[in-house]
């Protein structure tokens, strides 16, 4: 995707904030103002699951056509309020969060370039 290179810098970027423990709450919010920055934005949110691990990560997202706003949603252990991102699990942080940026971009694109009745 055209935006791959873009999405990739932010987040090699703020890696150095990134590493270390930081809480779901930082995480979200340095990302947030990371493509606001770069003018790719994106708003990142997180939710928590009972049923994940303690190394458990996922990332979804979904575009709001109604609002024009593409939403990243980490989705992260509920037992516990900070996640250890490692130069270890970095290349696997990075690549979910990039391929759902990518993804909803997409979205972002299909929806405006639809045709429209008169």
């Amino acid at each position: 995707m055209y935006l791959a290179p873009a999405i990739d810098q932010v987040l090699e970027d703020k890696k150095s904030k990134l590493l270390g423990r930081p809480t779901y709450y930082q995480i979200a919010g340095i990302l947030t103002r990371g493509y606001k920055r770069a003018e790719i934005p994106f708003k990142f949110r997180f939710e928590t699951f009972d049923d994940y691990g303690p190394d458990d990560l996922s990332v979804s997202g979904l575009y709001d056509m109604e609002e024009d706003v593409k939403y990243i949603i980490l989705n992260f252990p509920k037992e516990q309020k900070h996640y250890s991102i490692t130069n270890e699990n970095w290349r696997e942080f990075k690549f979910a969060v990039s391929q759902v940026c990518q993804h909803e971009t997409i979205h972002e694109l299909q929806w405006q370039n639809r045709e429209t009745d008169g």
